[in-house]
């Protein structure tokens, strides 16, 4: 059965591929500090390492107290890079304070993608695309990472991967309340559906 790929794959020239290294090092040179420190991926000096080792760090300092659990929850976002909204990556990027050329570029990045879809030695016709960022690119993760910067922002023990996102509270043993919880998830699909986005 041949191989049916579906998420828009990137062809991408060399020399366009050389732009889009100048385009993201200007990016996360100017606003790194704009980025959540709770974000982990697609950021220098950040891995899944230090994800774990935080994450971990705050499980076992509430533990400590036997009193204590902690409760947590786990959020992949559906087909994030797929239905990246490339109208809100620009709305977002010109508030973060990105210098004009970039987001001139991000839009021009974005704008006139069409899209079509090989199946069985047979292609569909080419449509246009007002969401998703192609693969193999530089481009690509720097949007999703503008658009979900602002995800759980008010929620203090959170940590992202990309997008993936877990947030934790501490519980009581004797009295379990998961009020906190709940509201930030409450919180979180409403982030979701003003940002074009789903909870997997």
């Amino acid at each position: 059965m041949p191989n049916q790929k579906t998420r828009p794959v990137s062809i991408t020239p060399l020399p366009s591929l050389i732009c889009e290294s100048f385009v993201t090092d200007w990016a996360y040179t100017d606003r790194k500090h704009s980025f959540d420190p709770q974000q982990f991926g697609n950021i220098k000096t950040t891995s899944t390492t230090h994800y774990l080792i935080s994450f971990l760090d705050y499980i076992y300092s509430n533990l400590e107290n036997r009193k204590t659990s902690v409760a947590a929850v786990l959020v992949d976002l559906s087909k994030a890079f797929d239905l990246v909204d490339h109208t809100t990556v620009i709305q977002k990027a010109l508030a973060m304070g990105l210098r004009e050329c970039v987001v001139a570029w991000l839009a021009d990045f974005l704008a006139d993608r069409r899209q079509a879809i090989p199946l069985q030695g047979a292609t569909s016709t080419f449509l246009p695309q007002t969401c998703g960022v192609p693969q193999d690119t530089k481009i690509g993760p720097l949007c999703l990472l503008i658009l979900i910067n602002d995800a759980l922002q008010d929620t203090p023990h959170r940590w992202k991967y990309v997008d993936d996102s877990t947030f934790a509270a501490s519980v009581n043993n004797n009295n379990h309340d998961y009020t906190t919880l709940q509201t930030t998830l409450n919180s979180l699909l409403d982030w979701t559906a003003d940002n074009h986005s789903t909870v997997n």
